[in-house]
């Protein structure tokens, strides 16, 4: 029997059957665990990707690039061709162009007045400037509602954990206790209590991963990904304190303020560009005649013009029309100014809030709600307390635990506002 040649074609063909299933494999557990391990980063890049507002926010800017060529762009000249003086009995003989025809070949081209063009321009580049601030206040609004939603998420699987635990100790307690109802040791009363509590902690723990899976649904829709990741996970830890940042000394570069800006000159360049409509564009054309006739030169050249004459159409309209936008865009200009001071007192109100709170729960409140449950179970463990102050202690830790995760919620979902608001690197990441 003749050896197997591993070196053959064939056997690497038929490893590489075998192999690329178990590769495919690999290659989703490793998507599946970027999905149950999501950090804000992948979260931030995905919604750049797939978010449907983001997409339309980049082909209304495209657009507008395409409104700056065709603004620079000059009239087409006009090609004409005429024929007259066709005797439809008896044009002549011989080849077409012999015959008594007049002909005219004619070219006409529009001679743009009163700085149309370069206004044109102007305009389009307004509403460029526009766009593209659009765009990077999509970008900053989207990544601060995807960081909320990211903290929010992390909050409710904390919330969870924290109900599961709660399980754990109600189901470990109330084992206990039957046990110990075998030895007369407690009363039928305590054991029927525990049963309640437990019933009511996995009431709870039910309604905790419902909460959660709103919450991971709420940010698969923002990032712009399928049902499939209804099952993420938010990985990263809570964020650090950082000191309260300055405020900055104008609110120009917002880009919401930007776009409001342009669109205001935008308004201006049209008002403009309206009021040079009342000048007149002149229109010049030159023509080559060809009427072949016996004892005279067949072929002549001309020359002409046309101007409009405005007697029933003055512009009045859309002059009026172009003012009341310009002032419409800048009433919005000032609306816009007032809503980022607004946004931003609003935003350091609730940073400075949550950062004390913030403080109070991490620095003294858990330690002493967990000391005293860890006392309490000492105490009954003992007999020196009754049934009852354990189960408030287990409760006022449960709550304790449940506010300190929603303090960290709290601090994060502000500092990301407070950054938004007036961070100069988050307008800048948010335009690339």
């Amino acid at each position: 029997m003749n050896g197997f040649n591993f070196d053959s074609p064939c056997f690497g063909a038929l490893l590489a059957v075998f192999l690329m299933p178990l590769l495919a494999l690999a290659a989703n557990e490793d998507a599946r665990e970027v999905s149950r391990n999501l950090s804000l980063v992948q979260a931030e890049q995905l919604m750049r990707e797939n978010a449907p507002s983001i997409r339309a926010a980049a082909i209304a800017l495209q657009s507008s690039r395409a409104d700056v060529i065709t603004a620079a762009e000059a009239p087409n000249p006009q090609l004409s061709w005429n024929s007259s003086a066709i005797n439809a009995h008896d044009s002549g003989g011989g080849p077409l162009w012999e015959r008594s025809v007049d002909s005219v070949a004619r070219i006409d081209q529009l001679l743009e007045r009163g700085g149309k063009r370069s206004l044109r321009l102007r305009a389009a580049h307004a509403g460029e400037a526009a766009a593209r601030a659009d765009y990077s206040d999509a970008m900053r609004t989207s990544r601060m509602n995807v960081a909320r939603a990211y903290y929010d998420l992390k909050y409710l699987q904390e919330a969870e954990r924290i109900a599961h635990a709660l399980v754990d100790l109600q189901s470990h307690s109330l084992s206990a206790a039957e046990t110990r109802l075998q030895k007369g040791d407690v009363a039928k009363v305590d054991v029927m209590r525990l049963e309640i509590e437990l019933a009511r902690a996995q009431s709870e723990l039910t309604d905790a991963q419902a909460a959660k899976r709103a919450g991971q649904i709420a940010l698969t829709g923002l990032i712009g990904l399928d049902d499939a990741g209804a099952q993420l996970q938010a990985g990263d830890p809570w964020p650090s304190k950082v000191p309260l940042a300055p405020l900055p000394a104008t609110l120009d570069a917002r880009p919401d303020i930007v776009a409001a800006t342009a669109r205001s000159d935008l308004a201006t360049a049209d008002v403009s560009l309206a009021q040079a409509a009342r000048t007149r564009d002149v229109t010049v054309g030159v023509q080559f005649e060809h009427y072949p006739q016996p004892l005279s030169h067949a072929n002549s050249v001309g020359i002409g013009f046309s101007i409009p004459l405005f007697i029933g159409n003055k512009y009045e309209g859309e002059i009026a029309r172009a003012s009341a936008d310009r002032r419409a865009a800048e009433d919005a200009l000032r609306t816009t100014k007032l809503a980022a001071n607004s946004e931003i007192q609003q935003a350091q109100a609730e940073f400075i809030a949550a950062s004390d709170k913030l403080d109070r729960y991490r620095n003294s409140v858990i330690e002493r709600a967990q000391a005293s449950a860890d006392a309490a179970e000492y105490a009954y463990a003992r007999s020196a307390i009754g049934l009852t102050d354990l189960l408030d202690a287990r409760r006022a830790l449960e709550a304790i635990k449940l506010d300190a995760v929603a303090a960290e919620a709290a601090y994060a979902k502000a500092l990301v506002t407070w950054r938004a608001a007036i961070d100069p690197s988050f307008f800048e990441l948010a335009m690339h």
